[in-house]
């Protein structure tokens, strides 16, 4: 069959190496980002500590999902925002943990 394929180079900081849009995009096999050997589906090899990954609302841009490494240990951290950007569940690897308002549940799906 015919193999289609993309690869550039960055010249710029500002630059893409690609930009698409519409339509679908499919990867068969692993994706990298940050790294040129992905190890599965998908692998993000950070380049200092900081936000990792960020997802944010489509209209008001506050997150909605952030892990991320301490810049001061370099343990993991994963937040999950309120509408209004505010952290309600915070897991740290190395230390408080906390899950604001209503009840956790473990092993039930009705916490009292």
């Amino acid at each position: 069959g015919t193999t289609f394929g993309i690869h550039s180079q960055v010249i710029s900081n500002d630059g893409f190496s690609g930009y698409f849009t519409g339509g679908k995009f499919y990867v068969s096999g692993n994706v990298g980002i940050g790294t040129e050997n992905p190890a599965s589906k998908v692998h993000i090899q950070a380049s200092s500590a900081g936000d990792i990954i960020r997802i944010t609302h489509p209209t008001t841009n506050n997150y909605l999902f952030r892990f991320r490494q301490s810049t001061n240990n370099g343990s993991g951290a994963f937040y999950v925002y309120d509408d209004a950007g505010n952290d309600q569940i915070f897991l740290f690897a190395e230390g408080d943990s906390y899950i604001n308002g209503g009840n956790l549940g473990v092993g039930t799906t009705s916490p009292t």
